[in-house]
């Protein structure tokens, strides 16, 4: 059925979309395009860096479908920090950013681990952040060219 949105682990033939996705939003958390000291973060949105954060173990990403059409991607490193979570910008205010978070956090929790979650959220995403139980943690910060507000969810 096309309208039913699934969630699954990422596929490496997704790492052209899940790129894509990502970086047609950099404009809501790089703080200067054309600062040369970004440009090695936009690398690390390159497919091929996506391909090998999906094979690393540290990682888990997953993808948010409707019929064949990547519609969301959320990255967890060591299961306590969300390193990506980007939506498609027509799909936005739809519950996907929520369904990838519990999905995630359903899969990184073990039976009785309470743990907590980081992530340096673009100040665009910090109200999205805060609804899914997380605060703010530390100041505004820049580095390396990117905007961020570091977040914690206990």
């Amino acid at each position: 059925m096309p309208d039913t949105l699934r969630i699954g682990l990422a596929e490496s033939s997704r790492v052209d979309s899940i790129s894509a996705l990502i970086r047609s939003l950099a404009s809501h958390f790089v703080a200067t395009p054309d600062d040369e000291q970004v440009g090695p973060f936009l690398y690390s949105l390159h497919p091929s860096s996506i391909a090998a954060l999906i094979a690393d173990p540290a990682f888990r990403y997953y993808t948010a479908t409707r019929g064949d059409t990547l519609r969301g991607v959320i990255a967890l490193r060591d299961r306590t920090h969300v390193h990506h979570l980007f939506v498609s910008p027509d799909e936005h205010r739809r519950g996907i950013a929520r369904a990838l978070w519990e999905h995630a956090l359903a899969e990184a929790r073990r039976p009785g681990e309470y743990g907590a979650f980081t992530v340096n959220s673009s100040l665009h995403a910090v109200p999205v952040y805060e609804r899914f139980g997380f605060c703010v943690s530390g100041p505004e910060t820049e580095r390396n060219g990117v905007r961020f507000v570091p977040m914690r969810r206990d």
